[in-house]
C-alpha cells in the first residue's frame, strides 16, 4: 500500500504555506499547483503515479487550502514570488513546476521572473489571460454559493449537486479539503473571500504582464490545451505556442479542466512524453 503524503509548511513571505510532500525518487523534484478554490490534495491522483522516480510536493497557495491569507492581498508577483521562496527554502531549485489553471497564470509569472527556478514548466489549462465569458459567468455565481453550512451532510448535499455521480465518501473527502469547521461550528470556506477578486478584477489587469512573462520564459514549456476546459481556448493556446519558442501546445481531445484529476493515467503519458521519461 503506497505511503499517504506528509503534511507539512513552510514559512514563506510572512505567510504559513501548507503542502503535501509525495517523497518519491529521483534527483529532481516536481512542484505541482493547483487552481482557484483548489489545493494540494486535488493533485493527489497524478502525484501517486509520479513519486516512483520524482520527489513530488504539492503547495497550498496563498490564501487556499491550509496556507495562510494574504492581508496584503493576490497580485500574480505574490504568487510569483511565493513558489520561488518556497522553492529556495526547500533547496530544490530548478524544479518541473505543473501549474493548473490559476496555478498555470501563476507559474507562467513564475518562470518568468525566476528563470534559474524552473528547468521544466507543464502548463494546464491555463493561461495568461481568461475569457470574458468565463470570468463573468464566476461572477455571476457568486452569490448563489451558500457562505456556509450548518454540518457536514449539508455540505455533502450541495457538493452532490454541482458534481453528481460519486458516494458519500468522495465527497466526505473533497469537503475535508475544502472547508473547514468556525468557531461557531459552521463549515465555511477554506479560501479566502478575497481570491474572488483575482477573478473579478486582477485577471484582466495582469494579463499584459503575464503575457510578457511568458514570452521571458527560457526552460522548454507544455501547454496542454484540454478541448472541453474553459480557461484556455485553442486560439489563446496556439498564440502561446507562437509567442515563445521554447513552447510547445497538446490539445487533448475530450478532456476537462481537471483532467489530472479525472484522468490522470492520460495527464500522465503526456507529462512523461514531454519529460522524456
Amino acid at each position: 500500500m503506497p505511503q499517504p503524503p506528509l503534511a507539512k509548511s513552510l514559512t514563506v513571505n510572512g505567510l504559513k504555506l501548507h503542502y503535501l510532500d509525495w517523497g518519491g525518487g529521483g534527483k529532481q523534484t516536481i512542484l505541482l499547483v493547483h487552481g482557484f478554490g483548489g489545493n494540494s490534495q486535488n493533485w493527489a491522483p497524478f502525484a501517486e503515479r509520479m513519486r516512483g522516480d520524482h520527489r513530488v510536493v504539492a503547495l497550498d497557495q496563498r490564501g487556499h487550502g491550509d496556507s495562510d491569507h494574504a492581508r496584503e492581498g493576490y497580485p500574480v508577483t505574490a504568487f510569483a514570488a511565493d513558489l520561488h521562496g518556497f522553492v529556495a527554502g526547500l533547496g530544490v531549485a530548478p524544479v518541473i513546476c505543473i501549474g493548473n489553471s490559476l496555478g498555470a497564470r501563476n507559474s507562467i509569472a513564475f518562470a518568468g521572473q525566476y528563470p534559474g527556478d524552473v528547468a521544466k514548466l507543464i502548463l494546464l489549462d491555463g493561461g495568461p489571460e481568461i475569457p470574458e465569458k468565463v470570468t463573468s459567468a464566476f461572477i455571476a455565481r457568486l452569490p448563489q454559493r451558500p457562505k456556509s453550512f450548518p454540518g457536514e451532510q449539508a455540505a455533502i448535499d450541495y457538493l452532490k449537486k454541482g458534481n453528481p455521480g460519486h458516494g458519500d465518501d468522495f465527497y466526505r473527502q473533497v469537503a475535508a479539503n475544502i472547508l473547514r469547521k468556525n468557531w461557531v461550528g459552521q463549515y465555511i470556506w477554506k479560501n479566502d473571500p478575497e481570491t474572488s477578486w483575482i477573478y473579478e478584477s486582477s485577471v484582466r489587469q495582469e494579463a499584459p504582464y503575464v503575457w510578457e512573462q511568458f514570452a521571458r520564459i527560457a526552460c522548454p514549456t507544455l501547454v496542454v490545451q484540454c478541448e472541453h476546459g474553459p480557461d484556455l481556448p485553442i486560439g489563446t493556446a496556439q498564440k502561446m505556442a507562437a509567442m515563445n519558442p521554447k513552447a510547445r501546445l497538446v490539445q487533448v481531445k475530450g478532456a476537462s479542466h481537471g483532467l489530472h484529476q479525472n484522468k490522470p493515467e492520460e495527464f500522465e503519458r503526456i507529462v512523461r512524453e514531454f519529460l522524456g521519461k
